[in-house]
């Protein structure tokens, strides 16, 4: 099985209300295989890419014993 690469980005954003808040880009790439990860890119212009949860829920069923740094909630 190959391994994707996890990609994430952070940065410091604020409500309308005033609240500080962290917004959170990520993106996985499942297969570690170039091409499909390619067709992929092509995919999410129109669905919006991956989405949090569909990482962490990849992350939690293949990697089961290891903590992920985070939890959902």
């Amino acid at each position: 099985m190959n391994n994707g690469n996890v990609q994430l980005t952070i940065a410091p954003g604020r409500y309308a209300s005033g609240n500080d808040i962290l917004l959170l880009d990520a993106d996985i790439e499942e297969t570690g295989a170039l091409f499909k990860h390619l067709a992929d890119l092509f995919k999410h212009k129109f669905t919006g890419g991956t989405h949090p949860f569909d990482i962490y829920e990849y992350l939690a069923l293949t990697h089961r014993n290891r903590p992920r740094g985070y939890e959902l909630i």
